[in-house]
C-alpha cells in the first residue's frame, strides 16, 4: 500500500513539473516576499519609431514581456530551476556562466557584483523565438538574485539582451561614480540618505552591531516614488528583520 501510494506522489509531482507554463511560473515566484514585478508590454506596444528605432525594430513581433525579479534563497533558486526544466513543450536554447561583471544587464554595473550565468529557455518556431523564459542569475550585494523575463511573440534570439534591458536601461544607471544620485538605503524602514551604497550601508550596519535576514530591492524611479513618495532616487534598497523584532542599536 505503501508502495501504491508512493508511485501517485511521484506520477503527481511529475504530471506538475510537465504541466508547468511561463504564466504560472511568472505568477509563482512574483508571490514570493519581496520579488518585484513588471509587466512592460503595453510600453513596448506604444513605442515609436521616431523615439527609438532600434527598440521598434526587435520588439514589433513581441506580443508580452513581464518580469520579476528579487532575492532567492538557496532552496527558491533549485526550486526555480525545475520549474524551468519542466516548461512544458520548452528546451533550454542557450545557457552561459559568467565570471565578469558583463552581461545584458552590464547597466547595473556597481550593484551586481558578478553574473554567475544566463539561460534562455524557449519554444522554437524555425530562426525564431515564438516564446522564451530568461533566466539571470546575479550576485549582489544584498545576495543571491534572479531576473527572470517571459517574452512572448516573433523573437529573434540575438535580440533577447537587449529586450531584456530596454525598459530599465534608459531609467535605472547604478554607475559607481553615480551611485549616490541614484541609491537610496532604507534600513528597517528608516531612509538613510547619507549612506551611498549597499557597501556603506553594509559597513555602518556592522560598526552599529545591526542584525538583519531580509533585503529587498526596489528598481526604477516610479516603483522607488510609490514607496518612498520624497525620494527621487531610481533605486532603494530596503533591510530588514522578518521577524519583526526592532533594532534599537540603529538609533
Amino acid at each position: 500500500m505503501k508502495q501504491i501510494l508512493l508511485s501517485l506522489v511521484l506520477l503527481f509531482c511529475v504530471g506538475s513539473a510537465f504541466g508547468q507554463t511561463p504564466s504560472k511560473l511568472i505568477k509563482k515566484y512574483k508571490a514570493i516576499s519581496g520579488m518585484q514585478y513588471q509587466n512592460i508590454t503595453d510600453s513596448i506596444k506604444n513605442l515609436k519609431e521616431a523615439d527609438d528605432p532600434q527598440r521598434y525594430k526587435i520588439t514589433r513581433g513581441v506580443t508580452k514581456i513581464e518580469f520579476v525579479f528579487g532575492v532567492l534563497s538557496e532552496d527558491e533558486q533549485e526550486e526555480l530551476q525545475q520549474d524551468m526544466d519542466g516548461l512544458k513543450g520548452f528546451k533550454r536554447v542557450f545557457y552561459e556562466k559568467h565570471n565578469s561583471n558583463e552581461g545584458p544587464l552590464s547597466m547595473f554595473k556597481g550593484t551586481f557584483k558578478i553574473f554567475k550565468q544566463t539561460q534562455y529557455y524557449a519554444i522554437e518556431d524555425g530562426d525564431h523565438l515564438k516564446e522564451m523564459v530568461a533566466r539571470i542569475d546575479l550576485d549582489v550585494d544584498a545576495g543571491q538574485m534572479v531576473l527572470l523575463v517571459h517574452i512572448k511573440g516573433k523573437i529573434k534570439q540575438e535580440d533577447v539582451a537587449d529586450m531584456i534591458q530596454m525598459e530599465e536601461s534608459s531609467d535605472v544607471n547604478v554607475k559607481e561614480e553615480e551611485r549616490n544620485e541614484n541609491i537610496l538605503i532604507v534600513i528597517n524602514g528608516q531612509e538613510y540618505p547619507s549612506l551611498n551604497s549597499a557597501h556603506e550601508a553594509a559597513e555602518w550596519m556592522n560598526a552599529k552591531g545591526i542584525s538583519i535576514n531580509h533585503t529587498n530591492m526596489i528598481i526604477g524611479a516610479e516603483e522607488v516614488k510609490k514607496k518612498y513618495p520624497h525620494s527621487d532616487k531610481k533605486v532603494a534598497i530596503e533591510y530588514s528583520r522578518t521577524d519583526a523584532q526592532e533594532d534599537k542599536k540603529q538609533k
